[in-house]
């Protein structure tokens, strides 16, 4: 999987308001009395902006908490989350490395306090009056995540072919039949892409989609057949695909592309999607499953590349990853570490971890040219929830040539992880969600040596040389 991601929504978060408790003083100095943290006026209003977009019916989170009743309910398993920081989903040791992002949702200590406050008094629901308006959440495939950001919905929407899951509770990863860009999109020349969210179409198309990609390839030979029964090895249809054009998973929609940058699509190009589908809880076979891409363009004309055009933004797993065999004993802790040296200069605008079950945490670290060392930062991982964690424009990493990345990749499979499927198993590399794998995507822009010089100078406060 691959991506920078753009905005995420905010999910399975629990969020508070501002913890309003007075000191307490003795009578005789006539304090005021404590004030009451209540659901209505404190609480709804943050439940409201964060939590209830994912915790309603029909949404991925598993229970709704649109209403006060729904919110009292869940009061004490509410508190021991958001006091464990497990949510809202943030999974990054805060101690450590970079730590101002752009999709940070983790709560303050103030909120949490406030959550804590309210459920231990009682989760009172406080003067009705307070009760913000409930807000009209969209169905299902009304909304797409980036039309807020870009204050529009796709300028082109592509669906994959449709495909039956079958109930047998395996893993599945069709190829899908490519689909053709100039008659499904009417791209015409050559356009440049903005920003691509991935999607399942429809709630069922979620309830047993894992992951999945679509990649841009060049038109495919005529005797190359993508799709069911297709005689070429996913090795060769992969060889034909030229480049990713979006990935999706729980927590990452798809990619907003840095300013100057994008993907290219040409008149001919075909797209092919790529699902992994998880059909654990089907009964009995889901007809009629389905992705869809929905596509941002820069304006027709527009090439999003400075005028030597030597920017070219990638977005990869690093190199070397996976080469050694990856196997991880009974009732043990695993440890793999592997390194790349950059071959270009280097703005990473995002970084992704990707494990399954027994994933503990990526340790991402960088060794300079000039002899220095920065970890960048730890990665926790969590299945349930993968982040793309999207850096702030002035704390992006800057990686010169010949900068060594060093990702350390811990694996559990021990009964501490409660993910862990058997612990008493031996658990080889493999795309079963019962197998493991260990990847790292960087969000990556590479610049001339020219260009490079320019952004160090910008942010280390010095006079860029005029061209």
């Amino acid at each position: 999987m691959a991506d920078e991601s753009g905005l995420l929504r905010s999910t399975l978060g629990f969020w508070g308001g501002l913890l309003l408790l007075a000191c307490s003083a003795p009578l005789a100095a006539q304090a005021p009395a404590t004030v009451e943290v209540t659901y209505a006026r404190d609480v709804a209003p943050i439940m409201q902006a964060s939590c209830q977009s994912c915790h309603r019916p029909g949404s991925v989170a598993p229970m709704s908490l649109l209403t006060y009743q729904d919110a009292r309910r869940w009061a004490r398993s509410i508190k021991e989350q958001v006091q464990s920081r497990v949510m809202p989903p943030w999974p990054l040791d805060t101690g450590v490395g970079i730590q101002r992002f752009k999709n940070d949702q983790s709560l303050s200590d103030e909120e949490v306090e406030t959550i804590v406050a309210w459920v231990d008094a009682g989760a009172p629901l406080g003067n009705p009056a307070d009760m913000p308006p409930d807000i009209a959440w969209p169905a299902w495939g009304e909304r797409w995540a980036y039309e807020e950001r870009f204050g529009r919905p796709p300028d082109v929407v592509v669906s994959s072919p449709a495909y039956t899951v079958t109930a047998d509770g395996m893993d599945q990863w069709p190829i899908l039949p490519a689909v053709d860009v100039t008659a499904e999109m009417g791209v015409k020349g050559e356009r440049w892409i903005r920003a691509v969210e991935l999607r399942p179409a429809t709630p069922g198309s979620a309830s047993v989609f894992h992951h999945g990609s679509a990649r841009v390839a060049n038109r495919l030979p005529e005797d190359v057949y993508i799709g069911p029964g297709s005689s070429n090895s996913p090795a060769e249809v992969r060889d034909l695909q030229r480049d990713q054009l979006a990935e999706a998973a729980v927590g990452v929609e798809g990619s907003i592309f840095p300013e100057g940058t994008g993907r290219l699509l040409k008149e001919g190009d075909q797209i092919v999607f790529n699902p992994h589908f998880y059909p654990a809880k089907l009964t009995e076979d889901l007809p009629d499953v389905a992705l869809q891409v929905g596509v941002w363009l820069y304006p027709e004309g527009v090439v999003p590349r400075p005028t030597d055009g030597d920017i070219v933004y990638d977005q990869t797993s690093m190199p070397g990853m996976e080469d050694a065999p990856l196997i991880i004993p009974p009732n043990s802790q695993a440890t793999y570490r592997t390194s790349f040296r950059l071959e270009g200069n280097a703005r990473i605008h995002s970084i992704r971890g990707h494990m399954h079950l027994l994933g503990a945490y990526n340790v991402v670290e960088a060794v300079y040219p000039d002899g220095r060392y920065e970890l960048i930062n730890k990665l926790n991982w969590d299945q349930r929830w993968h982040t793309a964690f999207l850096y702030e424009d002035d704390v992006q990493p800057l990686l010169p040539k010949g900068t060594v990345v060093i990702i350390t990749t811990v694996f559990d499979n021990t009964r501490n992880n409660l993910a862990a499927p058997d612990p008493d198993q031996w658990v080889f590399a493999g795309n079963r969600t019962v197998d493991e794998m260990f990847r790292l995507r960087l969000g990556t822009t590479f610049y001339s040596d020219e260009d490079f010089a320019e952004l160090v100078a910008e942010r280390q406060g010095r006079p860029v040389a005029s061209r």
